[in-house]
């Protein structure tokens, strides 16, 4: 009985409140609300007090109550575990995936200063290229999501799984051990030529002339590689991109390439565009066999 009692007076109250409070301004007629507008606020308000005598419902009943919001932190759960489930499954994908450019960029990014302090910069700006294209092509503020938990548990992701492998790359190749910067020019050619061998290329160390000459000439995929490597302490020039593409035809092969630790200063970068000299750091000849290959 003092249930129904309850229900009575919910029902009288909200009878009583819209008849007070919306049908005295549709009598008024001032102009403030249209009819159309009352009968809105007649709707809201008939699912507010429906609502209310559920909310009343459940606190006669604690027990259910405690035992549907509980639930519904079940079910909450759940489902971000799935949505985090997914992005793990779909940014390890995409690392695996984009692995040896990955690598690459990494090892050709990372800088140390003369006390041994590495320098990230462009490093971490290659994974939020990474993320951005890869990983969350459909988030629209990447700069607001990259500061965000799950932004930055990304960006980690990223970083520890390319440490990693380029790790576990450097024990299983001798060849990638070794520091450029402690090799002979010809010493440099051997380790370009090792890194190719290591990738299933046939490959010759000419000992050439160092004019208009090919160091390395390898060939695999139907394609031979004529490589100018050049262990300069400096940004190789333009004069090492016109010397691989004489070399190019020298030795009839289809693919001209300069290698160098240092880079490349931009008037070689403006000449190797318009001979299609590829300009590259020795840790990126695995991507570049990548490439052919998926061509191939």
């Amino acid at each position: 009985m003092a249930m129904v009692r309850r229900r009575s007076d919910g029902f009288q109250w909200a009878r009583n409140f819209i008849w007070d409070t919306v049908f005295p301004v549709r009598r008024r007629k001032s102009g403030f609300l249209s009819g159309a507008l009352s009968l809105v606020i007649i709707i809201v308000m008939g699912i507010a007090f429906i609502f209310a005598l559920i909310i009343r419902q459940f606190l006669d009943h604690p027990i259910v109550f405690t035992l549907i919001i509980v639930s519904l932190g079940i079910v909450f759960h759940i489902y971000q575990s799935n949505i985090s489930d997914d992005f793990d499954n779909k940014i390890q994908s995409e690392m695996n995936e984009n692995k040896s450019t990955l690598v690459s960029l990494y090892r050709t990014s990372i800088h140390h200063d003369p006390f041994g302090n590495p320098y990230r910069d462009k490093w971490v700006a290659h994974i939020d290229n990474f993320l951005r294209t890869r990983v969350v092509p459909e988030v629209r503020n990447y700069e607001q999501w990259r500061v965000s938990e799950r932004g930055k548990k990304a960006a980690q992701l990223v970083d520890e799984f390319t440490v990693k492998q380029d790790r576990e790359q450097r024990n299983d190749r001798p060849s990638l051990v070794a520091d450029p910067r402690d090799l002979t020019p010809a010493q440099y050619e051997q380790h370009c030529a090792d890194i190719l061998s290591y990738l299933g290329w046939s490959v010759r160390v000419t000992q050439a002339s160092r004019d208009h000459g090919a160091d390395v000439i390898a060939e695999k995929y139907g394609h031979r590689l004529v490589l100018q490597c050049k262990r300069y302490a400096q940004p190789v020039g333009n004069k090492g991109v016109q010397e691989a593409y004489s070399a190019l035809h020298l030795y009839d092969g289809s693919i001209a390439c300069v290698v160098a630790p240092a880079g490349f200063t931009a008037q070689a970068k403006r000449e190797a565009t318009g001979l299609r000299v590829q300009l590259l750091h020795h840790a990126e000849l695995e991507a570049l066999d990548s490439r052919l290959q998926a061509a191939a």
